[in-house]
């Protein structure tokens, strides 16, 4: 996520706990019992959000995992192979420049993935190499990224979904679309 606000330090490692608020709205996009890896898995909260409704996490991974069930592994290194079974792949990848877009390059060769984002990765000119692989803009409302904070965040975010077969560029999904 990088320093999005300067009133506030960034996070080292750009390691944000990915709210349960984020997850509704991706909800609507998967299939039931989806399987899934998530190579940035962090502390396994997204994980652990998509469990509960049923979906299931075939293989994780992180640079720094945060639970003995994810592997010390860094994504850019990740292959078909170590994604196993997974239909996609559904993460909160770090909002940092360029390793979003490194990430995102890389990770959609393997598989169609869904990623957290800051809702301006859209319009921004760095973003041109990518748009058209993105499929979907899924808008979510403001997330509380700190527990113990009395707020939501300073900006918005959205899902994107990337394939690297798709090149028709991405359909926007405001916040309160029903499928």
């Amino acid at each position: 996520m990088g320093q999005l606000n300067r009133k506030f330090a960034s996070v080292p490692r750009d390691f944000y706990v990915t709210p349960a608020t984020a997850v509704p709205s991706l909800l609507r996009w998967l299939e039931p019992q989806t399987l899934f890896c998530d190579p940035t898995a962090g502390n396994g909260a997204l994980i652990d959000h998509l469990s509960a409704q049923g979906h299931r996490c075939v293989a994780a991974f992180d640079l720094s995992p945060g639970r003995e069930d994810i592997v010390e592994r860094d994504a850019l290194t990740l292959s078909e192979r170590e994604v196993g079974d997974a239909d996609m792949l559904i993460t909160n990848l770090p909002w940092s420049h360029p390793v979003f877009s490194n990430l995102i390059r890389h990770l959609m060769t393997i598989r169609p993935q869904w990623t957290l984002a800051p809702a301006r990765w859209a319009h921004a000119a760095r973003s041109a190499a990518l748009v058209n692989h993105c499929s979907h803009i899924v808008c979510l409302p403001r997330l509380k990224w700190f527990r113990d904070s009395k707020h939501t965040g300073t900006q918005d975010s959205v899902w994107l979904r990337f394939d690297v077969s798709h090149r028709a560029g991405p359909h926007f999904y405001p916040r309160g679309w029903q499928r």
